[in-house]
């Protein structure tokens, strides 16, 4: 690609050993144009997956895959996850990570599934579905409060 001699361009080029991190040797390069952003402007849009998407939104989909992560069994985790990396956080570990992003996001409306996950049957479940509740009450309480 040819540019304008008034146009000025800079590189940046990156090497990270990796070792035997992927199970076997590897090499991947990415090539990516990026725009600075002014410092005074806040983008509207987050870019999730390659795609923009409006941050409510993402937040809308992140409550909602919380939600059906924490009501999530073994059998459907299994069959859902069978060909991806994901099945080795375990489900536990998903279902701890989905109380994490409830308790940092969540609404009252997501209560139900976290008082479900309170009677989950592991320990690491269920501490952190209280929690999450915990943080949602908190910011429900801390919102009347500037109401009145």
């Amino acid at each position: 690609m040819l540019f304008p001699k008034t146009q000025q361009q800079k590189t940046f080029i990156m090497a990270v050993p990796m070792g035997s991190y992927f199970g076997k040797a590897c090499l991947a390069v990415k090539i990516s144009s990026w725009t600075r952003i002014a410092g005074s402007i806040i983008p509207p849009m987050a870019k999730v997956n390659g795609g923009y998407v409006n941050s409510y939104l993402a937040a809308k989909e992140a409550r909602s895959l919380a939600c059906e992560l924490l009501a999530m069994d073994e059998e459907p985790f299994r069959e859902a996850f069978a060909r991806s990396p994901m099945k080795r956080a375990k489900l536990r570990g998903l279902k701890r990570n989905a109380a994490v992003v409830l308790g940092n996001i969540g609404t009252p409306d997501d209560r139900p599934v976290l008082e479900r996950a309170i009677e989950d049957e592991e320990p690491l479940v269920r501490e952190h579905a209280v929690w999450a509740l915990d943080q949602i009450a908190s910011r429900q309480s801390v919102g009347e409060a500037h109401r009145t």
